[in-house]
């Protein structure tokens, strides 16, 4: 009798040996339907959160080629040259309030008195437009006692208004408050082939430079003032090597040397929003 009870105890034992390793092959196959479920959802998800990005961007297309339509006539330089309108889809209306003789006609140089954001402001100056989109700096450095031209030689920052985003006017010195958005300052660039030591012998070169020709008060050459140069046609130039608003050359960090980590999400989102794309 001890015998069959042992061997009815052995075989419930081996009976609930079974019973686990088929709760353990139960447990496996709904981790594994769970891990294909969560990747079907991830991509579900990923691609809803693509469509979704596809419709901002356009839906920021559409909005820009609008606000073209709402700024019935403009000057912007270079809008109609090949350079920037590969497709010839550009509107002519960019170039309409230009005023450049003949072939310097809306043309992206100095050679067109409304360009770059100097022009932009004298656009607005001579009437020729309403509004003027022009960096934080250009009102001061076309104000007394910075204003050197006929157009800009009385005029005072006082002239002006900057207009906000939330519907409000401000003055220009309110300029951190009161604009339309923030880009990073110019920066000198080289291959991406370049090694660290390459990079850091352009840079103590520059440095040198800039020690050597970058006061104001120096003679002879120098790196941030155009004003002693002229063009061909007799033309004061300006920013010839570097911005002449400009006063020195800083590092930038190697982490921050990539040009998408320089220029910030921010700009490149802006920068992708007016894309130009052949429809």
């Amino acid at each position: 009798m001890n015998e069959r009870t042992n061997e009815r105890t052995n075989e419930r034992t081996r009976t609930n040996e079974r019973t686990n390793e088929t709760n353990e092959r139960n447990e496996r196959t709904n981790e594994r339907t769970n891990e294909r479920t969560n990747e079907k959802n991830e991509r579900t998800n990923e691609r809803t959160n693509e469509n979704e990005r596809t419709n901002e961007r356009t839906n920021e297309r559409t909005n820009g080629r609008t606000n073209w339509k709402f700024l019935y006539s403009s000057c912007v330089p270079g809008a109609k040259s090949r350079d920037y309108d590969v497709y010839g889809t550009n509107p002519p209306q960019l170039c309409a309030n230009c005023v450049g003789k003949d072939e310097d006609f809306c043309v992206r140089n100095s050679h067109e008195p409304y360009y770059y954001h100097s022009g932009a402001l004298r656009c607005l100056v001579e009437n020729a437009g309403d509004v003027a989109f022009v960096k934080h700096t250009t009102i001061r450095d076309n104000t007394f006692p910075n204003g050197q031209h006929e157009w800009n030689r009385n005029l005072t920052q006082k002239n002006f208004q900057l207009l906000c985003p939330n519907g409000t006017r401000s003055s220009p010195m309110n300029f951190r408050q009161c604009n339309l958005g923030q880009g990073p300052s110019h920066a000198i660039v080289t291959s991406g082939e370049k090694k660290a030591d390459e990079i850091a012998q352009i840079i103590t070169l520059l440095s040198a430079g800039v020690g050597q020709f970058g006061h104001p008060g120096g003679r002879g050459f120098k790196m941030f003032n155009s004003k002693g140069y002229v063009d061909n046609e007799g033309q004061t130039s300006k920013n010839l090597l570097f911005k002449d608003s400009a006063i020195n050359l800083r590092s930038i960090p190697s982490s921050s040397r990539r040009y998408d980590t320089y220029l910030g999400s921010g700009y490149v989102n802006a920068l992708e929003t007016i894309k130009c794309e052949r429809n």
